[in-house]
């Protein structure tokens, strides 16, 4: 994930080069299919809380 790989805080500003690259990182992980919808999201926050109640 970019925002677990970053090393500089929210807070602080990044170059225009640093900010192409995390866009760049964001849209490969898209295309690889490694990011989840809000819906996938939300159902595996569903499942996980099933889960803990039994």
């Amino acid at each position: 994930m970019i925002l677990k790989n970053r090393k500089i805080a929210s807070s602080e500003r990044i170059d225009i080069k640093r900010y192409n690259i995390e866009i760049e990182e964001a849209i490969n992980q898209v295309e690889e299919g490694a990011v989840l919808s809000h819906e996938k999201v939300g159902e595996n926050i569903k499942q996980w809380s099933k889960n803990n109640l039994d």
